[in-house]
């Protein structure tokens, strides 16, 4: 209140790849291919933000929007680059596809339409989470990092970049 009080505003930063205190929940934690769990860059392991934990993220960023945050950042990449196996994002894929999420082999086009695949669930978590929060905050801002170069060899990137079409609006 302060701060809106003499005109500044506030950008809320928010780490939403991990959560060490929900960890421990099913189907929560990426997977690599062999099972293994995803360490996250900074703390724990890297968290699916398209399944059941994106219900948690979205209450975190209705709690900033409510605590007065004018602009959200959103930093670093949101999947791991490489997948994610062992939860929701990979059991729509095999539910829409009728097999699970290819192995990661840069050659497979089924591999390649697997990380398409991923990407535009991130933008769908993206722009839900700016419909839940601009429902209640109007004016509050997604500010989207992928900390990577942007460029059209980047498969993430070559979605991603609708994102910022669709935040924009």
């Amino acid at each position: 209140d302060h701060a809106h009080a003499t005109g500044t505003r506030i950008t809320a930063y928010y780490w939403h790849m991990s959560q060490q205190r929900l960890e421990g929940r099913p189907g929560l934690v990426c997977k690599k291919f062999n099972g293994q769990p995803i360490p996250s860059r900074r703390k724990g392991f890297w968290l699916d933000i398209t399944g059941p934990y994106r219900t948690y993220v979205r209450d975190r960023l209705r709690e900033l929007g409510a605590m007065g945050a004018d602009a959200v950042y959103f930093d670093f990449r949101h999947l791991p680059p490489r997948g994610c196996w062992g939860t929701a994002l990979a059991e729509e894929w095999e539910a829409r596809n009728g097999a699970p999420p290819p192995r990661p082999e840069d050659t497979n086009p089924d591999y390649r339409a697997f990380l398409d695949f991923k990407a535009q669930r991130i933008e769908e978590t993206f722009i839900h989470w700016r419909e839940v929060v601009k429902a209640e905050h109007p004016d509050v801002v997604f500010i989207v990092s992928t900390t990577t170069i942007p460029a059209l060899t980047d498969r993430e990137m070559t979605v991603l970049r609708l994102i910022a079409q669709g935040l924009s609006n």
